[in-house]
């Protein structure tokens, strides 16, 4: 959200915690903000690696929110 680091390198540093999450299977707790379209299609290839988790402390859209539920995974508020 702040952008203290390139976001080809966020992207890289999530990719790398839904591996351990798929390698463990182990579900994943993410907060996510100003990174729906990245947060979406991640958790979209996650779930096909039988990635579980939850979008915690949700304020984002309405089609993110139905992306995670469609993944098989669960949306707090």
């Amino acid at each position: 959200h702040y952008d203290h680091s390139p976001r080809d390198a966020q992207r890289r540093a999530f990719a790398a915690q839904l591996a351990i999450a798929r390698d463990t299977g182990r579900p994943v707790v993410v907060h996510t903000r100003e990174a729906e379209d990245d947060t979406r299609e991640m958790v979209r290839d996650a779930a096909r690696d039988g990635v579980r988790g939850v979008l915690h402390c949700y304020t984002g859209s309405h089609a993110l929110a139905e992306a995670a539920l469609d993944a098989g995974w669960y949306v707090s508020f």
